[in-house]
């Protein structure tokens, strides 16, 4: 039976009354077989030390953006962060919330934060018994007053399953094993990968909408959407077993 860990990141904040200044709340689930993470450390770690001399930098969008501009490198990491993405196996899982029209259906952050870790779970616990796969989630610890909505949600599955489709809580149990709070510090590459990601619940939101082309954007981000778009987990499975959940994932959700 194969082992997959999986990241989960947040990017923006989560209380809709701050639509105006951050209009979108999403989260970021990144899962890749135990057996690749060494390789893909390796490869990260490779492109980090390329371009900041430091195989312990921490990736931060924001951050290499403006670095490597001043350095004039910035298209060259995009090359080379393209083919690195490119290269590995793992897929993503989307949950991004339009905070206006959460905040005009009257949600709080609690609303926001317990239906979105209830259904990046859900995802990844249908995926994972769908392929008789073992899992652990590792998250990046923002402030406990968050971090715990993600503790409830898992365990509200360890106990309740998923009554729809006859998942049990000893189903859930056997497959989803554990899970753990990191920081950047703890300098796990597929956290910094995640959280690159993180950007790209807005950015489809909006092109989407027609607010923006992707033309609109930076290079970095113009090859992570690109990227998201193709590591979107994608039901190909004929078989009926695998159907029956692969059918009920839905890797992008745009909540309300």
């Amino acid at each position: 039976m194969s082992n997959f860990s999986i990241y989960i990141d947040e990017s923006g904040m989560s209380n809709p009354k701050t639509w105006k200044e951050s209009p979108y709340f999403s989260l970021v689930g990144l899962m890749i077989n135990d057996n690749s993470r060494d390789k893909f450390k390796f490869d990260l770690e490779t492109i980090k030390h390329k371009y900041f001399k430091n195989k312990e930098y921490v990736l931060h969008g924001a951050e290499i953006i403006r670095e490597l501009k001043l350095r004039k490198q910035l298209n060259n990491f995009c090359i080379d962060i393209n083919k690195f993405l490119k290269s590995h196996t793992f897929f993503l899982f989307i949950i991004n919330t339009d905070k206006e029209k959460a905040f005009k259906k009257g949600w709080s952050s609690s609303t926001i934060l317990t239906r979105s870790y209830k259904l990046i779970i859900a995802n990844l616990i249908k995926f994972l018994i769908a392929k008789d796969y073992k899992g652990r989630i590792c998250s990046e610890a923002s402030y406990v007053e968050q971090d715990i909505f993600l503790y409830k949600s898992f365990f509200h599955f360890l106990s309740n399953g998923i009554e729809k489709l006859s998942i049990t809580p000893e189903d859930v149990k056997y497959h989803l094993t554990s899970i753990s709070f990191v920081t950047k510090l703890n300098n796990d590459p597929e956290e910094q990968t995640v959280d690159l990601y993180g950007v790209c619940g807005k950015t489809h939101a909006q092109i989407l909408s027609k607010k923006a082309k992707l033309t609109d954007f930076n290079p970095l981000i113009q090859i992570l959407y690109s990227s998201m778009l193709k590591k979107l987990f994608i039901n190909k499975s004929k078989k009926p077993q695998k159907s029956k959940y692969f059918s009920q994932i839905n890797s992008f959700i745009q909540i309300p």
